[in-house]
């Protein structure tokens, strides 16, 4: 067995302090779950002193990318690829003839199925597989991979391979099927090994083991060697009362003493290829919560020892500093105070002239008149950001695309002039504006916006949701939905991946529940397949700053956790903002704290003495730290001098020049400065030329420089929008579309652009976002009738952008769509099924109806065709159990695609059991499992019902009279005059056409409305709701039955308190009215009606309904 390197840390003298093997970890998203795989060794890994770094997308590995690692590690199927991608292939084999290492693991074999040359470089390709408990055999017990190593026994695939045996060393078999072997390419190595199906084999400790082996043989003696000697200077620690525990740990971790600068950098660990550099610490700074750039390089930051819970009336302890590298060394060694005297500023964003600033209640400009570095006056831009909560405000300031500053608040939300609110999510400010819109609705407290070089935006919320994708503006969704959302969580994965075995959180154990950050990487610094792709979102409470890797999904992106960009095993890094900087490197903003948590989810006796909550509403702790605070950057280990293109003088062409910039921050800066000129137009005929030259961010930039100074001249319009059209490129096109003018000739440049028409989504969804901008236009309203017909409603984000321009151009849409609906609405209302009563028997099978059949899932069943047991003393379907089964007689029918059924039929039951999950029953329709309600018990005849809506290619589904259903029945059922209805087509054109009609809202009606539409509730599913949904997280906020908890009210005796009505409210507009004694003029949650379907809706009603005095669900 081995000794992790960094738990020895305590033990072991430092001398040779080592260095770190890098590893790429190669997966995908496959039925083998890589990123679960990784997820089980990574920390351990990271404590071995291996650090891995993870990648799926085969184009993003290149020559240049993998000289940044000393091994590449790949457990994948990669079954897009029948034969081996010639560039990943030609990067991999020269990185391992060079001398790099290669570990493949178990189904490694089953890539690339079609090429020779990858069964040659790895030894084998896949045949089959069957499956047992077993352990390997070793040959060369005496081998230096395998001395000392301890063999285990684990259930495992058990692989039969076609072998190519040149050159290869085995040492392992399995009933003498090579198992484990290796061998040299070039001056590099590559080990395989057949082992590692599922977590039976990763979570052993033989197996991690092998890995460190693994990599240390194919690194290479002097890498291995330096692995073996990786040290890291220790910590001290010592007994503290107030060290949350609520992860229940016995004896509770200790409190580690605060880290000196050149401890806390030796225990940080950068990416791969890049080194950490310490730009600023204590005494030079404290408390960072926030930070921007000037031209010149210097960093503006905000320093907040008042922060969490000193909330003056009156001047406080805080300042805006900046902090320079006089003399270039990469560390700051002069500092200016801006301004002081400051109380909780949270937000900073450098512009000419001074510094735009959110201090809850306000936003202000910070004005510097004649460049002394000294702020002269500060200027009210907005107010009305509430502060009940200091970790809810407004933060994350941002220079938009739109040209106007973008921010994120939380649940102390912000209030209109006109009394309403808005919370939870983004908002932005418009110069043209005089207080902030709300942009996009997220689930919980945000802190994090991000906007990637296309323009397409990001945010991260605190817990459990660190990556939200904004699909449609709320402003864009406002006639159309305005209840609507406007973005929705798109990460696949919620887990944080500390290098500690141990970390301390209050909630969301093991997942973001602090996040802070969605910015991306950008310039020449980073590597290049981060570029447009990869966000960073701080993970305070895991001393992480994870990763984040976009990709397209139908009209929209989404996320996929891609591990950490860096990490800590220094309990007091607390990273609160990851960007990259003008020099290219990526800065952290460490607000070094070892107390991270704010309000706490209850149970003192599980996580502290007592809990106090001070007026920030953070709860009172004595270590809270006000000495204490670093800044780091995460630099490119061969990086040259950075560049810095523009100064406040900067002449127009070097303004221009800057636009091609490869770091997003000088591209921005040079708009701003461009956007600043008199008179507006004078840039015009470069911005042209600037176009014509083809360069893709030179052009995108190009354009938001026309937006943002009210539009393309009208003689250069026709010019500039077919060369946008015509670049191919979607992050032109959609620059393009942003500056349409609003007008009829923006009608007729879209019209002409075909855009609405285009083959990718993403930008057809901009394209009708953009329609929706325009003025109304028969032509417009005409052409989104085909795209009514066309587009796939369950693309969400297509179908919102489609109501919204439809909202816009509702009476020519009316006009056109109207023959269509009425040729829809002629349909005949025919029965699919052709015998719906059961009565004719099957060709053949004499005592079996026809086209009906039996299907067995589980248990043991009696089957008939019952002469007497329906309706009417006629045919029916009848199934009994007497020990309990899942089962159903079904029948396969033809549907037409991409259209809406009902199904619909009668059931009685004698004696239906339905313990658990099990639903007695019912009908329901395959594949897509959508299933009608149950009956069950002793029921007399009961008509279930169910819409479903078949696929773009679906031409047959399978219906079940199901008894049974996820789970065993017993007792009898009988089904009877089944229906299986087409409705028509499923593009929605009939509710647009209402949409249209209504020339109004679209969304959830008035509450009383919202009553009379919901559907029965279920108190049992709405109590699964309540305490499990990931997304609502109502139990995080509101105790139940003495557990979770700590924001909002309990919810028990809910029922007793307020009527079904009160409760609806309560969900659909928590603003409306605020529960007894909450201290806040806002409610901390957030509008959730978006998140949740009308049954959900329903069910939590229900649920919350029968809480009365004694948490009993009342019948509804």
């Amino acid at each position: 067995m081995f000794v992790p390197i960094l738990l020895s840390i305590f033990v072991c003298p430092q001398e040779d302090v080592g260095q770190r093997t890098d590893v790429l970890f190669i997966g995908d998203r496959g039925h083998h779950q890589p990123f679960e795989r990784l997820k089980d060794v990574w920390g351990a890994l990271a404590r071995e002193g291996i650090w891995v770094e993870w990648e799926e997308d085969l184009s993003e590995i290149s020559a240049q990318r993998l000289k940044s690692f000393d091994c590449v590690l790949m457990y994948a199927n990669q079954a897009q690829d029948s034969k081996v991608p010639p560039k990943f292939f030609s990067a991999l084999k020269g990185f391992v003839n060079d001398g790099g290492g290669f570990v493949a693991l178990h189904c490694t074999s089953g890539c690339f199925m079609q090429s020779q040359e990858w069964l040659e470089f790895v030894g084998a390709r896949f045949v089959s597989h069957g499956a047992e408990i077993f352990q390997q055999e070793i040959k060369q017990p005496d081998h230096s991979l395998l001395e000392g190593w301890e063999n285990f026994e684990s259930w495992d695939e058990t692989y039969v391979q076609t072998h190519f045996e040149k050159g290869r060393l085995v040492l392992a078999t399995r009933n003498n099927e090579p198992w484990m072997w290796i061998r040299q390419e070039g001056r590099g190595r590559i080990f395989y090994c057949a082992s590692g199906h599922d977590e039976r084999t990763w979570t052993q400790p033989g197996f991690l083991d092998l890995l460190v082996r693994a990599v240390d043989w194919t690194s290479g003696e002097e890498v291995a060697k330096q692995r073996a000697a990786f040290r890291l200077p220790p910590f001290s620690f010592e007994e503290r009362d107030f060290v949350p525990n609520y992860e229940a740990r016995t004896p509770r971790m200790k409190f580690q003493l605060p880290s000196t600068p050149e401890e806390a950098k030796a225990h940080l660990q950068a990416p791969a290829g890049m080194r950490v550099e310490l730009f600023a610490a204590e005494p030079m700074v404290v408390n960072p919560i926030a930070m921007d750039w000037d031209l010149r390089g210097r960093c503006w930051v905000i320093e907040t020892p008042n922060y969490p819970n000193q909330v003056l009336e009156g001047p406080g302890a805080d300042r805006i500093s900046i902090l320079e590298d006089s003399d270039g060394d990469g560390r700051a060694d002069k500092k200016t105070v801006f301004a002081d005297g400051l109380n909780l500023p949270t937000g900073i964003l450098k512009v000419p002239g001074g510094v735009v600033v959110s201090m809850a209640p306000s936003l202000a400009f910070f004005r510097d008149f004649d460049n002394d570095d000294k702020v002269d006056e500060i200027q009210t831009l907005a107010t009305g950001f509430g502060r009940f909560d200091t970790h809810a405000g407004p933060s994350s300031l941002f220079f938009g695309p739109d040209h106007a500053i973008w921010g994120s608040v939380g649940y102390s939300a912000f209030t209109r002039a006109d009394g309403s609110k808005f919370g939870s999510g983004l908002w932005k400010l418009d110069p043209s504006q005089g207080e902030p819109q709300f942009v996009a609705q997220f689930t919980n407290n945000t802190w994090g916006i991000g906007v990637r070089a296309d323009g397409e935006v990001f945010g991260s919320t605190a817990n459990g949701a660190p990556s939200f994708f904004v699909g449609a503006s709320r402003l864009d969704l406002g006639k159309s939905s305005p209840d609507h959302a406007g973005a929705a969580p798109v990460h696949d994965s919620a887990w944080v991946f500390p290098i500690m075995a141990e970390i301390r959180q209050g909630d969301w154990l093991g997942q973001y529940t602090a996040a802070a950050g969605h910015s991306f990487a950008t310039g020449a610094m980073v590597p290049q397949s981060w570029i447009n792709r990869t966000a960073f979102v701080c993970a305070p409470t895991a001393h992480t700053v994870g990763r984040f890797d976009t990709y397209p999904a139908e009209s929209g992106l989404k996320s996929r956790n891609a591990f950490n960009i860096c990490a800590s095993t220094d309990e007091w890094f607390c990273p609160v903002q990851a960007s990259v900087g003008p020099d290219g490197a990526i800065w952290v903003a460490d607000f070094s704290q070892f107390i991270i948590l704010h309000n706490l989810p209850g149970n003192p006796e599980r996580g502290l003495p007592k809990i106090d909550y001070g007026k920030g509403n953070a709860h009172l702790n004595p270590m809270r730290d006000k000495s204490h605070g670093r800044i780091w950057r995460l630099v490119k280990k061969d990086a040259e001098n950075p560049d810095f293109p523009l100064s406040a003088s900067s002449s127009k062409k070097e303004l221009i020049d800057a636009l091609d910039h490869p770091n997003q921050f000088w591209r921005s800066a040079a708009r701003r400065y461009l956007v600043q000129l008199q008179p507006a137009s004078s840039c015009a005929n470069a911005l042209l030329q600037v176009l014509k030259g083809g360069r893709i961010r030179a052009s995108v930039e190009a354009l938001r420089v026309f937006a943002a100074i009210g539009g393309v001249p009208s003689h250069l319009q026709s010019e500039v929008f077919s060369t946008a059209w015509k670049s191919g490129n979607t992050s032109v096109i959609l620059a393009g579309l942003s500056a349409l003018p609003k007008s009829s000739e923006g009608a007729d440049y879209l019209l002409s652009s075909r855009l609405l028409e285009h083959s990718n989504p993403q930008i057809r969804r901009h394209a009708l976002l953009a329609a929706s901008r325009l003025p109304k236009s028969d032509a417009v309203g005409i052409a989104l009738v085909s795209r009514a017909v066309v587009e796939k409603p369950k693309d969400v984000w297509i179908s919102l952008a489609l109501q919204a321009a439809v909202s816009s151009h509702a009476d020519s849409f009316l006009v056109a769509a109207s023959p269509l609906l009425e040729e829809q609405s002629s349909l005949p209302s025919e029965n699919v099924f052709s015998n719906p009563g059961f009565e004719e028997p099957s060709e053949g099978e004499p005592n079996s109806p026809r086209g009906w059949r039996v299907r067995g899932y589980g248990g043991e069943a009696d089957y008939s065709w019952s002469e007497t047991g329906g309706r009417q003393g006629s045919r029916a379907l009848e199934i009994y159990s007497e020990k309990g089964a899942d089962t159903s007689w079904c029948a396969d029918v033809d549907v037409i695609p991409q259209s809406r059924y009902q199904l619909s039929g009668w059931v009685r039951t004698e004696g239906i059991t339905h313990e658990g999950t099990t639903h007695g029953a019912l009908m329901n329709v395959h594949p897509t499992h959508q299933k009608t309600e149950s009956v069950v018990e002793d029921s007399d005849w009961t008509q279930v019902t169910l819409e479903f809506s078949t696929s773009v290619e679906q031409d047959q589904v399978s219906i079940n009279c199901l008894f049974g259903g996820w789970g065993k029945s017993t007792g009898t059922a009988y089904w009877d005059d089944v229906s299986l209805i087409r409705l028509g087509s499923q593009s929605g054109l009939d509710a647009l056409v209402s949409l249209a009609g209504k020339h109004s809202v679209l969304g959830n009606g008035s509450l009383p409305q919202d009553i009379q539409v919901l559907p029965k509730g279920d108190p049992l599913q709405g109590r699964e709701v309540f305490l499990n949904n990931p997304i609502l997280s109502c139990s995080r906020c509101h105790a139940f039955q003495g557990k979770d908890g700590g924001i909002g009210p309990a919810i028990d005796g809910v029922g007793d308190r307020l009527s079904k009505e009160e409760i609806l409210q309560s969900i659909l507009d928590p603003n409306a009215v605020m529960a007894a004694g909450w201290p806040a003029s806002v409610s901390a949650m957030p509008a959730l009606r978006s998140f949740m379907s009308d049954q959900e809706l329903a069910d939590i009603v229900s649920f919350l309904m029968g809480l009365n005095g004694i948490n009993s669900p009342k019948s509804q």
